[in-house]
């Protein structure tokens, strides 16, 4: 049957297989977690916090948060958008651990999360880039990039004064059994991130 041909063609490609074993092993680990509401609600409460400025490992990545702000248009955003929406900035500083560049954007983005509550809630980010140029983030080991996660705030609500994030740990898996590619799987909560919001980040425009 073609689903079944084109099934196996996708188990044939590296970055597909890896991916698809990755997203079983996430769902597993949820599960022995207690579910997505227990994982989620623990994931301020046993991480230790951290302030902007100061570097973090998290396994797959080193982060330095450098500043947050809110503004009804995001970093590269035509001005003919302002006023439509209010938006979340964080900036960090990244540094992937890894050996290879793939998927570690993807990673990125769903391990650094804005705690809407300031302990909880953990919310991902709608769009994630570079901060120089604004294009999707190309994450090369050892290299240190400043990549802009940027958030929606819903309509009627204004995020706390010092609101706060959430950093992921990951923990590299070996080649396995089942994909025969390395990958890194969410790990737990690594930081909490409460930054100051400020008009502008320090030696750099937005």
């Amino acid at each position: 049957m073609k689903l079944f041909d084109d099934l196996d063609a996708l188990w044939q490609r590296r970055y597909w297989r890896a991916a698809i074993v990755a997203a079983g092993l996430a769902t597993l680990g949820v599960v022995l977690l207690g579910g997505f509401e227990r994982a989620a609600s623990s994931a301020a409460a046993d991480a230790p916090d951290s302030p902007a400025g100061r570097r973090i490992e998290t396994g797959a990545f080193a982060l330095t948060p450098l500043c947050a702000w809110t503004s009804d248009l995001y970093p590269g955003q035509p001005q003919g958008m302002r006023g439509q929406q209010q938006y979340l900035v964080l900036r960090v500083q990244v540094e992937s651990l890894a050996d290879d560049w793939l998927a570690m954007s993807a990673y990125l983005a769903k391990d650094v999360v804005w705690l809407a509550d300031g302990r909880s809630d953990p919310r991902e980010p709608k769009y994630t880039q570079r901060a120089d140029d604004h294009t999707l983030p190309v994450l090369q080991p050892a290299l240190p990039t400043r990549v802009d996660l940027i958030w929606e705030v819903p309509a009627g609500t204004a995020p706390s004064p010092q609101p706060a994030w959430g950093a992921y740990k990951r923990r590299h898996v070996e080649r396995g059994y089942l994909a025969g590619d390395e990958f890194w799987v969410q790990d737990g909560p690594g930081y909490r991130l409460p930054i100051a919001l400020t008009s502008a980040c320090e030696g750099g425009a937005r």
